[in-house]
């Protein structure tokens, strides 16, 4: 902790771990659950909503790999269900090792999943490593607004296109610049057709610069203790 002090662990209410940022003055997670949260944000909206399931294969696009609960959480629908995914992770500000020892999320897990949760942090940073047979991690440590704006998805990490992209960057009050049409634009051009962003903010700003960058926008149920989370889709006519 004392590498990061700026950061504190908390538990959330459906038990499972988080840390709240005083830089930002946010949790990572949602303080009603960090791992129901993302369970219903990130898989059953973002991975189940996309019909992949005719090749049983999706390349996924994350914004904020933070303490990795999207990453294990799909690693696990991808083992169980027989998906083959290419996972695309940025982050530009890593968590240490000793922080994410105190997260608690393989307890609700079977015990293999502890070794794989372990797997994804400590493997190396900006380098296609196989987690499992079917899962490809490429944990990125970048600023997203360079990566995209100097196209370096395509250029350095071989993404022709992107079927579902995770967006969980801190809140548009504490990160605006994060939530813009530069940004949503840019990832619109790279995301294949009938692809799909889910992200827990509902924002008249966000959903409007979703709108501007060319996406189809929806709202939906949101999880416990918030009303609506939002699926942009790109559809071309």
């Amino acid at each position: 902790m004392d590498s990061q002090p700026h950061i504190e662990h908390i538990l959330t209410a459906d038990g499972s771990s988080s840390f709240f940022s005083n830089d930002y003055n946010e949790s990572y997670h949602s303080t009603n659950g960090a791992i129901s949260e993302s369970n219903h944000i990130f898989i059953k909206n973002g991975l189940y909503h996309h019909s992949f399931r005719d090749n049983q294969r999706v390349t996924i696009f994350e914004q904020g790999f933070g303490t990795g609960l999207n990453t294990i959480l799909t690693i696990k629908e991808a083992i169980e269900n027989n998906i083959t995914i290419d996972y695309f992770s940025v982050e530009k500000h890593p968590l240490d090792i000793q922080m994410i020892n105190n997260l608690n999320y393989i307890d609700s897990f079977d015990k293999e999943y502890k070794s794989l949760f372990l797997d994804i942090h400590k493997c190396e940073w900006n380098k296609r490593i196989e987690i499992s047979p079917n899962f490809y991690l490429t944990k990125i440590e970048d600023d997203i607004e360079n990566l995209l704006d100097e196209n370096r998805l395509k250029n350095i990490y071989n993404i022709s296109s992107i079927d579902v992209t995770y967006y969980d960057a801190f809140s548009p009050e504490r990160q605006p610049q994060l939530w813009s049409k530069k940004i949503f634009s840019h990832i619109f051009k790279i995301t294949s057709d009938g692809g799909i962003l889910t992200t827990y903010s509902s924002k008249g700003v966000v959903k409007q610069a979703l709108r501007d960058s060319g996406f189809i926008v929806k709202r939906v149920k949101g999880p416990i203790g918030k009303r609506h989370i939002v699926i942009a889709q790109k559809i071309i006519s």
